[in-house]
């Protein structure tokens, strides 16, 4: 596979992923431009990136939102690809993409179209790759912002914390830059929005968290593993090779408080993702070169191979809102198997 061009491998990898994800469409509704730019009164109110482009599009098609997440979602893969290959060696940059395009940041991608993920994580790939120079932080910061305010601001919170680690040290200022951003501006929508005689995210936690957190227990073990998905590898390695001191620090930024969160929200893996994206990201960069040196090392030189056997065993699904799990391959059984069964008629 290393012998492979590298934007051939990149195309085989994301062709695989979307086989093993698959692609789903779930509209919201752009509200009529006459409302612009009073908030929406719904759980949204403070997301104005789609809004904005259909504004400035003169879009008021309900399909608008659906071609805008589509359009970002393959903007976003090329960036993953492109940013792997700007930063890493040729065989480090494979194995990124592989992990990346298998991990829960490509689930919700793929299966929330026409809704603001694709933005929120279009802009968690910025803070991610790039958010070690400070200036580019604060352009993540934007987008993310734009995406879901709410998100943005416990993103940065999240990769702040971790930078009192060594693996992260290098994002903090661009991480303080991002949640300094993502607080005032969270504070000034919320004001906006208040105004307006309209609610946040906030507004709905109370309504809603029984269902939160039945959704999430119901789930406990799914729940646990969807959140990291195939990362659950570097979060284990990350975990043993650091200190007391670090350990609790870890612990407490990139997994209790994202499943905290995870739990008392109702869209599950779509929130964890959401305020966990930019910091495995980051994750991948750091640790990938260190783990593969390792394995070299140690007599192992085909990692880029087993990192595809993982990716193809190991389960890629997200707990949704509705509390169901959506499995890899889910397409095939929905739509093909039918098929294959009436072909040999076995339905």
């Amino acid at each position: 596979m290393l012998s492979w061009p590298y934007w051939g491998f990149a195309f085989a990898v994301v062709i695989f992923s979307f086989a093993k994800i698959g692609f789903t469409i779930r509209p919201l509704n752009p509200d009529p431009l006459s409302t612009f730019p009073t908030p929406q009164p719904t759980w949204s109110a403070l997301s104005y990136g789609m809004r904005t482009l259909t504004w400035i599009g003169g879009w008021e098609d309900p399909s608008a939102y659906t071609f805008l997440s589509i359009a970002i979602t393959g903007a976003s893969i090329i960036l993953i690809i492109y940013f792997s290959k700007l930063l890493m060696s040729s065989e480090d940059s494979r194995i990124a993409i592989l992990l990346l395009l298998t991990s829960p940041i490509a689930v919700v991608l793929y299966n929330n179209q026409g809704r603001h993920d694709a933005l929120m994580i279009l802009g968690s790939i910025l803070l991610g790759f790039l958010g070690r120079r400070t200036w580019l932080a604060a352009i993540a910061a934007v987008v993310m912002i734009s995406a879901n305010p709410e998100q943005a601001l416990l993103s940065a919170g999240i990769l702040l914390a971790c930078s009192f680690t060594p693996t992260f040290q290098a994002w903090r200022r661009g991480a303080l830059v991002a949640l300094v951003m993502s607080t005032v501006s969270f504070l000034a929508l919320s004001i906006w929005a208040q105004a307006s005689g309209v609610g946040s995210r906030l507004t709905y936690i109370r309504s809603l968290f029984g269902d939160s957190i039945y959704g999430f227990f119901s789930n406990l073990s799914l729940s646990l593993y969807a959140g990291f998905g195939i990362l659950w590898v570097l979060v284990v390695y990350l975990l043993v090779h650091q200190n007391h001191k670090q350990k609790m620090i870890t612990l407490i930024a990139l997994t209790i408080i994202p499943f905290t969160i995870t739990m008392i929200t109702l869209d599950q893996t779509r929130v964890f993702v959401g305020v966990a994206a930019a910091t495995l990201i980051a994750l991948v960069l750091q640790l990938t070169p260190l783990i593969r040196a390792e394995l070299h090392a140690s007599g192992h030189p085909n990692v880029i191979f087993w990192t595809f056997i993982a990716a193809v065993l190991l389960p890629s699904f997200e707990v949704s809102v509705d509390h169901v799990v959506r499995p890899p391959f889910a397409w095939f059984f929905a739509e093909v198997l039918p098929h294959i069964q009436q072909a040999i008629g076995l339905s």
